[in-house]
This record gives C-alpha cells, sequence and structure tokens, in this order.
C-alpha cells in the first residue's frame, strides 16, 4: 500500500504578487502556478512572460526563466517546486518607468506635466 506523506514545502516569491515573501505549503507536492495563487496572484503589471525561478543544485544556483502563459510549462521539470526555490517576477516595462500603474496612468501622468509646463509658459509671456 503507497501512502503519501504530506511535507512541509517552502519557498520565496516576490516581485509583481500582492503577498511577496516567504511561503510555506503543506502537501505533496506544489507547482508554480500553486505558488502564484499563495501569494495573491499576480499583479496587473506583472511580467509573465519572463518569471524567474532560482533554485539551488549541488554544483552552485541557477536561474530558470519561464513563460507561465505557454503550456509548455506544464510538462516542463520547473513547473514543480522543489524545496527552497525563489521565485522573481518581474514589472513589464511600464511599470519601470514608475510614473504610474498602467499605461492609461502613465499617459495622464505625461499629459499633465505637458499641459502644466505649456500653462506656465504662457503665463510668463503674457
Amino acid at each position: 500500500m503507497l501512502i503519501n506523506y504530506l511535507r512541509i514545502l517552502g519557498y520565496t516569491i516576490f516581485g509583481e504578487v500582492n503577498s511577496p515573501g516567504p511561503q510555506t505549503l503543506q502537501q505533496y507536492e506544489a507547482n508554480l502556478i500553486e505558488a502564484i495563487a499563495t501569494s495573491g496572484d499576480l499583479t496587473l503589471n506583472a511580467n509573465r512572460a519572463h518569471v524567474q525561478i532560482i533554485r539551488q543544485y549541488p554544483d552552485g544556483v541557477r536561474i530558470h526563466e519561464v513563460d507561465v502563459t505557454e503550456r509548455q510549462l506544464l510538462q516542463s521539470p520547473l513547473y514543480f517546486l522543489q524545496p527552497n526555490d525563489i521565485i522573481y517576477v518581474p514589472p513589464l516595462k511600464i511599470r519601470e518607468l514608475g510614473t504610474g500603474e498602467s499605461a492609461l496612468q502613465t499617459f495622464a501622468a505625461i499629459v499633465s506635466v505637458v499641459s502644466g509646463t505649456a500653462l506656465i509658459i504662457n503665463i510668463i509671456n503674457n
């Protein structure tokens, strides 16, 4: 008779997730999608195509990049987590500008700066 024992799987997730930090799951095995769900899901600005898994091997640390939107992830050896994995979800390029949470907010901020500058120049010239 085969008995599946639960184990405590610890990992760390940070970047564009709603609840970053160390996490633990008490189950036989866990996958990357469950890890993301446990952290409160990805934010709107998460770059889903370039999620990084930092994993310790006997010969050193390796950084793997996965696309969580691709079906091939399900067959990847990176799909299942290993103890002490570190998951980093980078921001989209629009977030790196630091001007807004979305493209619309960034556009609004740029329009505000340009119109404010034009108004000040108009007042000074009159």
